[in-house]
């Protein structure tokens, strides 16, 4: 360790810089007349401190400049005054701009030029697109997300879960102004999200990332918050709506006009400006609240409390036929409301009101404040909180929605930036953070709440059925507490190094409590807790994380070529225990502790290598090479630390000496600009994946069935390969129009993972065959496009449309006689289009109104996300023919029995069907 911390301060000690949010301006400038390099020109940021002067050869460099939009201002004695205006920043980029300045004719000339922003990112050495706040503001979304899926190589999950180039979800790191916000149970993923109106700029690297990110194995999502400035601005937006659907039939209410509402409601505001008491420090407050009653109704027929017996005798028929008289059906026993059904007498109304099955509530808040104590330095303090009460939809609590749980859970993130420029030519940044985030999900928050129900109230259910009674009784409870610190300096050597070196840590502290309530009205007669030494509860509170990261890296930006080379070191220490033998497990009591060791850190080292050569003055082409490691979920990790092997049971455990999992990338790319406002993009790009986590069944007794459990190793591996195509359509200066389209050609394929293979591979002394099938989550062909008409300051209209190939599937072969592998068929395609509407009025002083309107699905298709696996479609299902409702058709007809064709539609086999929403934003 101690040569670790030898390693940092020498780091510190040399210059670098943290770029993840910030960029630089570069150029050179000579004399109009001759050509010759001018000398000592004065460089300033108008409306800023920040500036330089140009070198013995007219070059100039501005380094740390925040994301935005700019004038440059060069003034020079004998020459006319020369503002640049509309010059773009993004983050990690060179913005250069070479120009010639003219001997001033009249005293005190200046000269404004609107500058053009270029088609081609010549020092783009990765596939990375920016997305500033303007653009997100006119798109058809309703968050960043929206714009996320829109980028060529990006594509969701059946469950809406975002992968880039084939990886899976929690391979994406998300950055708040360069800072992680990661849920670390995850290990990325998003803790604390981010309002859209609260976004300067985002930026998306899919590609060959540079050293200075770590921690990720796809992509790179950096949002960069807005800040207030000089003046007092602020806006408040209410807008709400409903579905308006013609598929009712499928997702329940409303099957009328009449029955819409505003069942879909957001309010959110943002205020900026200086402190009224003391100017020097600037505030951004941004506040979002969300309530969306849910897409999918269902019925509260039931209630948790109501009991049946369907193995009825001669004594329940004449129950029966007290109130039907010559009844001969069923002998079964169900309530309906605590009712018995058979009192229900003919044309009698039954109980129940529809309800929303998928209801969400939200909110989030921002706070940034931001001050300049002395010139060169800024201190920035930002507070982001994030909160959310949700319920997912149970198909088989459809008729019984009481009895399903609720998910609540709340983050919080104070973060401390400070930034001090040593001189002309190098900075530094310090960022620390402190995150807290806790989600719980249960029915009652009191575990012996006696609202809970015996499981035994249901007897000799028949099966394929809505549930007729009970609710569900598990407790997960989830907390973290993440402390974070980057230091990162900045050194421009020359005009050609601009070298980078910085350091990273981070210290989780990790709580986790999962049980299912024990209540079956025999053994357990009232609800019980498991006891928390058996594996049916688990706990652990306090558990400690360490990660640890150092990279240096140098970018050289020669004339004909730039050079992005870099080399990452990262540790990571699991600070648990393993048992080492997984056919010798300690199945005793107390023996565990005995056999176990302590886990050992990972380390490694990943180099990185991106090149971009200009091809011409409006084209490059770009490669790019790396290695990149994150740990799997460390939920999985820590999953029964205590290896608590019950009697009987077939437990599940983590494995804290698990490898990081690893990916190498290439990618090749071409850039090149068709004219001054339209360029094309396209990549090829090959990830091999090792390591993957995966559940492994171990039986450790050659007697089939018995002393049997699943542990996380890594076993899994995966292949990704495609070319992303992309063409952009920038709008004219006095244009209306702006575009884009997307297009992915990706095959994503992983081994079969047979978890029964490790075992008899050890008795027979093979090693695990390898057969690659798609992916879950495998699209071979996404399509988007993006549309965009704009007149400034009076209206808009803006359109997102995709179209992708389906996800795989895994066909039920009837009298099957081949041995086929999962995932070899496919789900039908995908369509989806969604456009924004809107109208600006403009209002006295610097008030400004927009009446809006957005719509979700507007062909309000059926996307099938899901389907039966023995038709291959959502639509229908072989389930008659295969006589898996016949328990229940000589009861059809008798109240609160539903048919196989109620039970053959699921709405959540498709994705959401057509929303409508209304507006207004009013600014000042």
């Amino acid at each position: 360790m101690r040569k670790h911390s030898l390693f940092l301060l020498f780091l510190l000690i040399w210059g670098v810089q943290f770029a993840s949010a910030q960029g630089k301006i570069a150029g050179r400038i000579t004399d109009s007349a001759s050509g010759d390099p001018l000398i000592g020109v004065n460089v300033i940021l108008d409306g800023t401190t920040q500036g330089t002067t140009t070198d013995l050869d007219g070059n100039y460099i501005i380094l740390n400049v925040r994301p935005g939009e700019y004038s440059l201002k060069f003034s020079y004695i004998g020459f006319s005054t020369q503002v640049i205006a509309g010059i773009r920043v993004s983050t990690g980029q060179t913005t250069r701009y070479d120009f010639r300045m003219k001997e001033e004719i009249i005293e005190g000339e200046e000269i404004v030029i609107q500058a053009e922003r270029p088609m081609v990112q010549k020092d783009l050495t990765a596939s990375s697109k920016t997305v500033n706040a303007a653009e997100i503001e006119a798109l058809p979304v309703e968050g960043f997300f929206g714009v996320l899926v829109t980028q060529a190589g990006v594509n969701q999950g059946p469950g809406g879960e975002i992968h880039i180039r084939g990886g899976r979800s929690n391979e994406i790191s998300y950055l708040v102004d360069g800072m992680s916000v990661g849920n670390p149970f995850e290990t990325n993923g998003l803790a604390t999200s981010v309002a859209a109106d609260a976004i300067q700029e985002m930026t998306v690297i899919s590609g060959a990332f540079n050293a200075e990110y770590g921690k990720a194995m796809s992509g790179i999502v950096n949002l960069v918050t807005k800040e207030g400035n000089d003046k007092l601005e602020g806006s408040v937006s209410f807008y709400g709506g409903d579905n308006v659907t013609k598929h009712s039939d499928i997702y329940g209410p409303p099957t009328s006009t009449s029955n819409l509402g505003l069942n879909v409601f957001t309010g959110e505001g943002t205020l900026s400006g200086p402190l009224p008491f003391y100017k020097k420090i600037r505030f951004f407050l941004s506040a979002r609240y969300d309530k969306n009653e849910g897409t999918i109704y269902g019925k509260d027929l039931h209630l948790p409390s109501d009991s049946a017996n369907f193995n009825g005798d001669r004594t329940l028929r004449d129950t029966i036929q007290e109130y039907i008289p010559g009844y001969d059906g069923p002998l079964w026993y169900y309530e309906l409301h605590g009712k018995p059904w058979y009192e229900y007498g003919e044309g009698d109304p039954l109980p129940g009101k529809d309800v929303a099955l998928n209801p969400r509530e939200s909110g989030n808040f921002i706070a940034k404040f931001s001050t300049r104590p002395f010139p060169g330095a800024k201190l920035e303090y930002s507070f982001l909180m994030d909160g959310a009460k949700r319920k997912s939809f149970s198909f088989l609590y459809k008729y019984n929605p009481s009895g399903t749980t609720s998910y609540r859970d709340v983050s919080y993130n104070n973060s401390l930036h400070w930034t001090h420029t040593l001189n002309d030519r190098a900075f530094y940044t310090v960022k620390a953070s402190y995150a807290t985030s806790d989600a719980k999900s249960f029915l009652y928050e009191n575990p012996l709440d006696p609202r809970y129900v015996s499981s035994g109230n249901i007897i000799g259910f028949p099966g394929n059925q809505f549930l007729m009674g009970g609710n569900q009784k598990d407790h997960v409870y989830e907390s973290s507490s993440s402390f974070r610190l980057k230091a990162d300096l900045t050194s421009q050597i020359g005009i050609i190094h601009e070298t980078k070196v910085g350091a990273e840590l981070n210290l989780h502290s990790l709580d986790r409590e999962n049980f299912v309530i024990l209540y079956d009205g025999d053994n357990y007669p009232v609800p019980t807790v498991p006891d928390v030494t058996t594996p049916a509860h688990d706990k652990y509170s306090g558990q400690k994380v360490l990660e640890f990261s150092l990279y240096a890296q140098d970018k050289l930006e020669f004339e004909d070529f730039i050079i992005n080379a870099g080399l990452r070191f990262e540790r990571f220490d699991p600070n648990g225990q393993y048992f080492p033998n997984l056919l010798n497990p300690p199945v005793k009591e107390n023996e565990f502790e005995t056999l176990a060791l302590d886990a050992k850190a990972t380390t490694l080292f990943m180099p990185r290598l991106g090149v971009s050569f200009p091809i011409t003055e409006t084209g490059i082409i770009h490669f790019s090479y790396g290695h990149f490691a994150q740990m799997p979920r460390l939920r999985n990790l820590y999953l029964n630390p205590e290896f608590e092997f019950g009697v009987g049971s077939n437990p599940t455990f983590g494995n804290t000496n698990m490898r990081p999992e690893r990916t190498v990338q290439y990618e090749i790319g071409l850039q090149q600009a068709l004219t001054s406002t339209l360029a094309f993009d396209v990549t090829g790009f090959f990830k091999d994946i090792r390591d993957y986590l995966a559940l492994q069944t171990i039986r450790f007794s050659s007697i089939a069935g018995e002393d049997i459990y699943n542990i996380y190793l890594n076993r899994d591996y995966a292949n990704v390969k495609g070319v992303t195509f992309a063409l952009t359509k920038r709008r004219d200066r006095n244009g209306m129009l702006s575009a884009g389209i997307d297009y992915t050609f990706q095959i994503a394929e992983g081994n079969n993972n047979e978890t029964n293979a490790f075992f008899y591979n050890h008795l027979s002394g093979r090693e695990n065959e390898l057969e690659l099938i798609p992916l879950g989550f495998d699209q071979r062909h996404i399509l988007s496009g993006t549309v965009t008409l704009t007149k400034l300051g009076k209206w808009g209209a803006s359109f997102i449309t995709s179209f992708s190939t389906g996800y795989p599937y895994t066909p039920l072969l009837f009298d099957q006689k081949i041995d086929q592998l999962p995932n070899q068929e496919r789900k039908p395609s995908l369509i989806k289009l969604d456009a924004h509407l809107y109208r600006d009025i403009k209002l006295t002083g610097r008030g400004h109104l927009r009446l809006f309107a957005k719509i979700f699905n507007v062909l309000d298709h059926l996307n099938e996300t899901s389907v039966f696996s023995d038709t291959g479609r959502a639509t229908y299902s072989l389930n008659g023919q295969r006589g898996t409702h016949a328990s229940w058709e000589p009861a059809y007809g008798l109240p609160g029995i539903q048919n196989l064709n109620e039970f053959n539609t699921r709405p959540d086999f498709y994705s959401s069907p057509r929303e409508i929403r209304l507006g207004a934003t009013l600014s000042f």
